[in-house]
C-alpha cells in the first residue's frame, strides 16, 4: 500500500470500523485502555 493509498483508506469509512463520531471513538479508546491495564496487572506484563 503506497503512503496515498494509506491515508485515503484512513479517511474511508471502511476504516472507521463503527467509530464514525470522535464521542465513540473516545470511548472504544477508553474501554482499550482498560483492558489493557488489566492484561498488564494480570499478567505482570
Amino acid at each position: 500500500m503506497t503512503d496515498e493509498e494509506r491515508r485515503t483508506y484512513a479517511r474511508s469509512e471502511e476504516a472507521f470500523n463503527g467509530a464514525f463520531c470522535l464521542q465513540c471513538q473516545r470511548k472504544q479508546g477508553h474501554e482499550m485502555a482498560k483492558l489493557s491495564q488489566r492484561y498488564k496487572k494480570k499478567y505482570g506484563l
